[in-house]
């Protein structure tokens, strides 16, 4: 059986229609939730405890890739976010993997 084309292009449109808006509630939903988890992160924490509350970083490299860079900062790790905002989260660690910083950057 084949659907009409009147038919077709009304299911094409549900079904993007529909993928566009799980995409952003995926997206919504994984933003609060770095945001949340962000606040639980506190000072001389070290890096596995901030993987297992956070979640694999979207980068880890030198520190001051966006800015500032805390006293003592061996490696950072930034978490994006998943919808177009002007929020990237930080989290800074000295050489032997502790927590020597946070910070949450964003753009005017």
């Amino acid at each position: 059986m084949r659907l009409k084309p009147k038919r077709l292009v009304l299911f094409l449109a549900f079904s993007i229609l529909l993928s566009v808006t799980i995409r952003f509630l995926y997206a919504y939903c994984y933003d609060v939730r770095l945001e949340r988890h962000f606040d639980q992160i506190v000072s001389e924490m070290d890096e596995q405890q901030v993987l297992s509350i956070m979640g694999r970083p979207d980068s880890i490299g030198r520190c001051g890739e966006l800015g500032g860079v805390p006293g003592g900062c061996y490696r950072e790790y930034l978490y994006e976010p998943e919808l177009p905002t002007i929020s990237t989260w930080a989290v800074f660690f000295n050489e032997r993997g502790r927590l020597v910083g946070k910070y949450k950057y964003q753009s005017p």
